[in-house]
């Protein structure tokens, strides 16, 4: 069964008959490769092809490949905050999947997410610009965001707060932008 909602008389804990989907969080690589297909923008990772995804690259230090110490760069610091292994095992067991303050921040104020916001050719940026209407927009990305039209009330609430962007500053869009990733 695909839904979380449990099947008419099973038990909210059956993990045995599939009678609902469990739902997990995602690991840091996908976490970040969703928030750069959501964006419409790619990573800029050091030392990799230009359109490498998150999951591709083996270790945690992606900014700093090839260099035996170097600091860790934004990538990193996200990557290591959602609980990325370094690698010093061959199994999963290392990897964290427990919250923690340092991901809120990350997604809140970090310079990776910021990047993406910010970004002058991100997808909300291109649809405030369109020459469209704004709700043709506002669907085009719930179908590549989320895989489904936008509902009556998610539209019209996404609406008001892309009219106060359009009447707003650059700075007030992007808080906008940061406001509509988090729903």
């Amino acid at each position: 069964q695909a839904s979380s909602e449990p099947a008419p008389g099973a038990e909210e804990d059956d993990v045995t008959n599939y009678s609902h989907t469990i739902s997990r969080r995602c690991g840091a690589e996908v976490l970040l490769d969703s928030l750069c297909r959501a964006t419409d923008v790619r990573l800029d990772l050091a030392g990799w092809p230009a359109a490498t995804r998150a999951v591709q690259v083996p270790t945690t230090l992606v900014e700093s490949r090839g260099r035996r110490r170097g600091p860790a760069g934004s990538v990193d610091v996200f990557l290591q905050s959602f609980g990325k292994p370094a690698r010093q095992l061959a199994t999963e067991c290392e990897r964290s999947i427990e919250p923690a303050m340092s991901q809120v921040f990350q997604m809140v104020s970090g310079p990776t997410v910021q990047q993406m916001v910010s970004s002058p050719d991100n997808r909300l940026r291109r649809i405030l610009d369109a020459k469209r209407p704004v709700s043709e927009g506002l669907t085009d990305l719930y179908w590549s965001t989320l895989g489904r039209a936008p509902s009556a009330i998610e539209l019209e609430r996404l609406q008001s707060h892309l009219a106060g962007a359009k009447a707003g500053s650059r700075e007030r869009s992007e808080e906008h932008t940061s406001e509509l990733q988090s729903h």
